[in-house]
């Protein structure tokens, strides 16, 4: 079943939200991904160069996009608008 990004928006401010504070793992690839939602991570973190990867998991992923991808607004069109929740 897929999370539609509505949702994991949802559960990621939740997690923020909590009383406790939540460890969120930092996943390099799309393997990394799978096996450290398999261990129970609520959330995952990425770098810059792996972003994509993490289309391998329905988890809430805290993407560092660096630049956007490039120097020009150009680079940032692919890039969707948060919602607030």
């Amino acid at each position: 079943m897929s999370t539609t990004q509505d949702e994991k928006a949802r559960i990621f401010r939740a997690l923020h939200a909590g009383p406790d504070p939540f460890v969120i793992a930092n996943a390099w690839d799309g393997a990394s991904a799978r096996i450290l939602g398999g261990l129970g991570f609520p959330a995952l973190a990425t770098p810059s160069g792996a972003s994509g990867a993490c289309a391998a998991t329905d988890l809430p992923v805290s993407a560092d996009l660096e630049k956007g991808f490039g120097d020009g607004p150009e680079a940032t069109a692919t890039i969707s608008t948060a919602r607030r929740y």
